[in-house]
């Protein structure tokens, strides 16, 4: 079977504040293709203020996004995130979420692949994953230029 690999990551400046804004980074590698790298920026919320818990959580749904019609083609498909909270609430079918964060979870469930094709795994973040560093760096970049990426890199 076919193996695609996602590392996804948020970053977030200024959060909870009125000033807040970041963004989301996803890294996308499958034997015989080009790595696809994707991000996005994200504004704040005057309803409610924007901190990490959003940007990596969009970076899952991002990332559950653009594999989708993988999925359906038959690839097995490994999303890996630096949010050991999120690997385990995403795998725990009774999450309890603060109100606050609804609206994310309704499109995470819109998007997900409740799949054994899907699988998520944690990644420990800031220890040199050259592959999370690269997710990383594309949040970051997305969050400070106000702009994202779609791009294949060789």
């Amino acid at each position: 079977m076919k193996q695609i690999e996602v590392y996804c990551d948020g970053s977030c400046y200024h959060a909870d504040t009125e000033k807040a804004f970041g963004g989301w980074g996803v890294l996308i590698k499958s034997e015989g293709f080009p790595t696809k790298m994707i991000s996005g920026h994200i504004a704040n919320n005057p309803h409610c203020f924007l901190n990490s818990y959003h940007v990596e959580l969009k970076a899952i749904i991002e990332s559950y996004r653009r594999v989708h019609q993988a999925v359906k083609m038959g690839y097995q498909v490994t999303i890996y995130s630096d949010c050991r909270n999120f690997v385990k609430t995403i795998k725990n079918p009774y999450r309890q979420t603060p109100e606050k964060y609804q609206h994310l979870w309704v499109e995470f469930d819109k998007v997900y692949l409740n799949s054994r094709s899907v699988k998520i795994k944690w990644v420990k973040g800031h220890s040199g994953h050259p592959e999370n560093v690269s997710a990383h760096k594309l949040a970051q970049q997305a969050a400070m230029l106000k702009v994202g990426v779609d791009l294949y890199i060789h």
